[in-house]
């Protein structure tokens, strides 16, 4: 998941296996990562949010300009944010 914080600064979480690569291609500027093992999707969070899953061999997406929808997904995003371990801060 990645969404921009209150100040701008560019919030996301991934999956273990990337962190790596995140690190290598973002550890410049105002960016946050923090990591957790096993996150079967992600999103962006925004004036709108997309969310993606994998279920199975299958992608699910929704996208959504909906203020329910994207606070829906800004509390998800949260919640997994929460027990994530601090990589970098931006």
């Amino acid at each position: 998941m990645a969404h921009a914080g209150p100040w701008g600064t560019l919030r996301l979480l991934v999956d273990g296996k990337a962190l790596e690569i995140a690190l290598e291609r973002l550890s410049i500027g105002r960016v946050s990562i923090r990591a957790r093992e096993r996150l079967s999707g992600g999103g962006v969070i925004g004036r709108e949010a997309l969310f993606v899953a994998r279920e199975g061999s299958e992608l699910v997406r929704s996208r959504s300009r909906m203020g329910s929808s994207v606070d829906l997904v800004s509390v998800y995003s949260e919640y997994l944010r929460k027990d994530a371990e601090v990589v970098s801060v931006g």
